[in-house]
This record gives C-alpha cells, structure tokens and sequence, in this order.
C-alpha cells in the first residue's frame, strides 16, 4: 500500500512540474542580461539611466539575477504566466497582443507584474495607475 501511495504522489508531483512548465513556458525572448533605462512610479516623475549604469536584470534557464554596481542583490527561479488581464489590473489600455503575460520572481506575493518584450525592450508594468500606483520599468537588452 505504501509503494502504492508513493508511486501515485510521485506521479502526481511529476505531473505538475511538467504542467508548470507548459503553462509557463517562455513565449518572450527574454535569456540573456538586460540593463536599466527608465523608471517612474506613481504620480512621480520617470527617472531615464543612461547606458553604462549598472543595474542589470539578467534571465538564464529559469534562473534571474538582479545586479547594482556589479553586486547581486536578488537573484532566485522566475515564472512567465500567460495573462490577458493587464488593461483591467493596472487600470490603462492596452493595445492587442501586449503585455498578455505576467512575471512571477521567486516566491511571488508583490502583485502582480505584466511583461511586455518589444525592439530589444523588456518592459515591465505593475500596480494600478488610476490611482497614481502604477509602475513602469524599461530594460533593454544588451546580451
């Protein structure tokens, strides 16, 4: 009975780690290092990084990094969820066929995160503008 229950709980854990990785499979082109070019939260005003600023968001496997000066300050798994609810959540209109997924960083909980992967920019949208909560990022890729 016992090797029963183990062989169906390993099945169903197999299960669902191959189903995560179809669901969440990497549609946007994304590997590689990204640096920081734009920024603007809130009712604030955006703050543009020149080239050679050195905070990176970098994508390798399943694997992030985000780098300052040379450090790495977060670094952990990442999922990409298919999400067609980016116009009602962030409270803005969105043209068809972008930012129809969400970034999920390591263990999740921030809300949620919509990308967007356009001429070598990664951007990033989360939040809720109406209400001058929304954030934007830009990336663009330099590997």
């Amino acid at each position: 009975m016992r090797k029963l229950i183990a062989i169906t709980l390993g099945g169903i854990l197999l299960a669902a780690a191959t189903s995560c990785n179809k669901d969440s499979g990497e549609p946007l082109a994304i590997q590689g290092k990204w640096e920081l070019r734009l920024q603007q939260g809130g009712s604030g005003f955006p703050v543009n990084y020149a080239p050679g600023n050195g905070n990176y968001l970098q994508f390798s496997g399943w694997r992030f990094e985000r780098i300052s000066n040379g450090a790495v300050v977060q670094s952990g798994h990442y999922w990409l969820v298919k999400d067609n609810t980016a116009a009602e959540t962030l409270g803005l209109r969105i043209q068809d066929g972008q930012f129809n997924h969400r970034i999920v960083f390591g263990a999740g909980g921030q809300g949620k995160t919509f990308i967007d992967v356009r001429d070598n920019r990664l951007n990033l949208l989360s939040g809720f503008f109406p209400l001058d909560g929304g954030g934007m990022t830009v990336y663009e890729r330099v590997e």
